[in-house]
């Protein structure tokens, strides 16, 4: 659901003032530079119990331009000295080069080997002495920097440590300088030998550490494919990267090939952690780049990966380095106004990840006080170096998209555990479920139990017209809606299932002796569905046929009680629409025999059992001969006929075996026509052939492969084939036309179709409807003869031939004459006959045209 919209103050807040806020601060001039206060003496005693002394808080500091840098003899001597705290401390980006000095004693009565450590030290040169404070003798002195940790191979450390004795009571000033250091996150401390060594362990364990459960996160992240899960997985990475490479040792200790490009990798690294969290912002929140502020936001992140990459190019990386913390505050600066501003609507997980990120933008602000050189509070930098909080943000970020990916995965588990027992379309269990919960029924009722359970098959009428004449998306509504009804009135008596297609099937596990109280819920079903329904202002009707089996009478198990079910609804379809009927056992051998029935058709189209028998077509104008149709005929190689078309196509249809039977049709039809160089034949094509979508293409291979021309074949379509699939039908029937073939509308006048459609479909013949034919001869009246006449006149006016089919006596062919019909179709004209016989009765007649 999705969350609300913040309200309007909050909006002002986190879009516009956040980034002024931001702005103000980088600006905020540094605070004037107090005066210099008495050093203080700090006692190192600690160190002799194995604790580490923090010293960059009593030391002093002093920063200068480079190439002005002073020698260490004189710096001392030097005004603008000041105390080292956070505030005074220099910030990083800045090129300059940081004394820094402090005086350290031990009050012990033993000596005690001093490590003074300063880090991070990934960067610039670092110069660490230590003096008598009483002669001002050098005791140590140690220089370090890039070219000195190159040769980390032959020391034994990477950090920069400066060793020493200090004999009890003597003091010791020590004097660092560090050019070109982020000096703002300098740590200086003091430790013996054994904690200095302990240090160093621990240090690299805890790397280890973290690089390990790093890596090992992120190919978790790839494996979950999850698109925000891997770029907050990468974000985290370069962060753990940046972090090594600038304080860090074992990267350097492992790789210490790295170290002349270290520079250069850490920048890179500083822009893709900025660049990598607006990048992530706009996954997460899944914000239109298209819009302004996120395709600023994109651009500034991409913009500072590229300027990283070109510090490898270059000898001073220090402009690289300028310019990529410009664009990361850039990129700063944009990111609220992205996130906060963008009209994308969010619900209640992306809700939740915005104010993750959020957070990471302040924490990211924390980022640029500490490096902007100006006076900041100290709590930044104890969350800084303390607590981690860029880690903690970008995996508590992580953590809520995993929340979120998660239940997305548990969410899509729960529906294929739901889909593979329930119906997707309506929500009714589906077959499994049927099937299941039935033999758990059956198997609860005990033997002698006198109550009935009953199982109902449930199938709408004329389904398929409906869904043939007003298309899918108004067919799928209309299941929605009968299964709404049938829910709500079996109400807690029964429960219902979708099956497949319009079929449903219906528990009644106490159906009353003899199935009274089940035949009073079918008869409930059937009155609830009278009234039409209302989809979208249409209104469509939905009769049911019902099919009863009651168990133990007709079945102790599943299988068989759902059998007799479906062959007692095939009795009730038969014995007429919206009604019912219990089984009965000679219902059980109507369906074996349309099983079989199916099972011969498949048989059969493999032996070649199938012909084709053509009927003439004849002019009324002059009587001659214009074209054939096409008949199909199955008939054994006995001689027998195991059904007729009407019996056997509907079930082709069904099954998806009148696709490869309408292809042999058109394939022998088209051979036959070449035979006859000035006759049309004419083939009927089904709804099932003309929705597969490739018509065109089966009719073209069938004209090349017989090389008949494609004006002497026409396709005849059943106008309820047209009609609620105008889009498609206009495109198919434009390739048909296309390629020159002749098309007509079969049947006209019998399905739901207007006449104003008939403008749109561009057909050359109207087949009025044989019924007309018949009821014109059984009666003398003149209301068919009106329908005919108006089909003709309405035919004529729009270019269009008319045919009528069905003639079967003279009379009727006289009377369409009169009417004004153009071609007539029936046993007046010919019967239908077998190619070799069409050849002679042809040869006969000297009436015929050229198509």
């Amino acid at each position: 659901m999705p969350a609300l919209a913040p309200v309007p103050i909050a909006r002002v807040l986190l879009a516009w003032l956040l980034p002024v806020l931001l702005v103000l601060l980088v600006l905020m001039p540094a605070a004037a530079s107090p005066a210099r206060e008495p050093e203080a003496v700090t006692d190192l005693s600690a160190l002799a119990a194995g604790q580490a002394v923090a010293l960059v808080e009593s030391m002093q500091v002093l920063q200068q331009p480079l190439g002005q840098v002073s020698q260490a003899a004189e710096v001392l001597a030097r005004p603008g000295w000041r105390p080292a705290t956070v505030a005074n401390r220099n910030a990083s980006w800045k090129r300059s080069a940081v004394w820094l000095t402090g005086l350290v004693t031990q009050h012990g009565d033993r000596p005690l080997a001093c490590r003074i450590t300063l880090g991070p030290t990934r960067i610039g040169t670092v110069e660490m002495l230590a003096l008598d404070a009483q002669t001002g003798a050098l005791l140590a002195r140690r220089l370090e920097g890039p070219r000195m940790l190159e040769r980390a191979r032959t020391v034994d450390h990477l950090e920069a440590m400066l060793p020493f004795d200090l004999a009890p009571g003597q003091t010791v000033r020590l004097l660092i300088r560090a050019e070109d250091l982020t000096v703002a996150t300098t740590e200086v401390h003091a430790r013996d030998e054994s904690a200095y060594v302990r240090h160093q362990a621990l240090s690299l364990l805890g790397e280890a550490v973290m690089f390990t459960l790093t890596l090992l996160l992120c190919l978790l992240v790839l494996c979950s494919r999850d698109r925000g899960m891997i770029v907050v997985g990468g974000w985290l990475l370069a962060g753990v990267c940046f972090e090594s490479l600038f304080s860090g040792q074992l990267l350097l200790m492992l790789l210490p090939v790295l170290l002349p490009w270290n520079v250069g990798l850490f920048t890179l690294l500083g822009a893709l952690c900025t660049g990598l969290f607006g990048v992530a912002s706009l996954v997460l929140l899944r914000l239109d780049v298209r819009q302004r502020w996120p395709m600023m936001l994109l651009a500034s992140a991409v913009l500072g990966v590229i300027v990283g990459l070109s510090a490898f190019a270059v000898t001073d990386t220090n402009p690289a380095r300028k310019a990529v913390n410009l664009i990361g505050f850039v990129t700063l600066l944009l990111w609220p106004l992205a996130a906060w501003r963008s009209p994308t609507p969010l619900d209640e997980e992306r809700h939740r990840l915005r104010w993750m990120l959020t957070l990471s933008w302040a924490v990211l602000l924390v980022y640029v006080m500490l490096a902007r050189g100006a006076p900041h509070p100290q709590a930044l930098q104890l969350l800084q170096d303390e607590l981690r909080l860029d880690r903690l943000v970008i995996g508590a970020t992580l953590m809520v998209q995993f929340s979120i990916w998660r239940n997305r995965r548990r969410a899509a588990m729960r529906r294929t555990e739901f889909l593979a027992f329930h119906d997707a379309l309506t929500g009714l269990p589906n077959r499994v479920s049927a099937v299941e919960r039935l033999q758990q029924a059956l198997d609860r009722q005990a033997p002698e139990q006198d109550a009935t359970l009953a199982v109902l098959y449930l199938d709408l009428d004329k389904f398929k017209q409906v869904n043939d004449t007003h298309g899918h998306a108004l067919g799928d509504r209309l299941l929605r809606a009968v299964a709404e009804r049938m829910r709500a009135s079996l109400g807690e008596a029964g429960s219902v299932f979708r099956l497949s297609g319009d079929e449903f099937m219906a528990i009644v596990p106490e159906a009353g002796p003899d199935g009274e109280r089940a035949r009073a819920l079918a008869e409930a079903l059937l009155a609830a569905m009278d009234p039409p329904l209302d989809l979208g202002g249409q209104q469509v009707p939905a009769g049911l046929s019902i099919g009863i089996a009651l168990a133990p009478h007709h079945g102790r198990d599943a299988e068989t009680l759902m059998r007799h079910a479906d062959a007692a609804l095939y009795a009730a379809k038969r014995d007429g629409e919206r009604g019912m009927m219990l089984f009965a056992p000679p219902m059980l051998a109507w369906l074996t025999e349309r099983m079989q029935l199916r099972a011969a058709l498949h048989r059969s189209l493999r032996q070649g059992d199938f012909q084709l028998e053509f009927q003439p077509l004849r002019r009324l104008r002059d009587g001659r001969v214009t074209g054939v149709e096409a008949l199909l005929r199955w008939r054994l190689p006995d001689g027998s006929v195991p059904a007729s078309p009407e019996r056997f196509i509907p079930v082709a249809e069904e099954s998806g075996l009148i696709v490869p039977l309408g292809d042999w049709v058109l394939d022998e039809a088209c051979r036959q026509a070449s035979r006859w160089p000035d006759l049309v034949v004419a083939v009927n094509v089904s709804a099932v052939q003309f929705r597969a979508g490739d018509l065109a293409r089966r009719v073209a291979q069938a004209l090349e492969r017989n090389r008949l021309p494609a004006h002497r074949l026409e396709l005849e379509l059943t106008e309820s084939v047209l009609i609620g699939h105008e889009d498609e039908a206009l495109g198919w029937l434009a390739e048909l036309r296309a390629m020159g073939v002749r098309l007509a509308i079969d049947d006209f006048g019998t399905g739901y179709s207007s006449l104003s459609y008939l403008h749109r479909f561009a057909v050359d013949r109207l087949k009025i409807d044989r019924s007309f034919m018949l009821q014109m001869e059984a009666s003398s009246g003149s209301g068919n003869a009106a329908m005919v006449a108006t089909i003709v006149q309405i035919a004529r006016r729009l270019g269009l031939e008319t045919v009528a089919e069905g003639v079967e006596s003279p009379a009727t062919f006289a009377r369409l004459a009169l009417l004004g019909c153009d071609i007539v179709q029936g046993h007046a004209v010919a019967r239908p006959m077998s190619a070799e016989a069409l050849q002679h009765w042809l040869t006969g007649r000297s009436e015929i045209v050229q198509a």
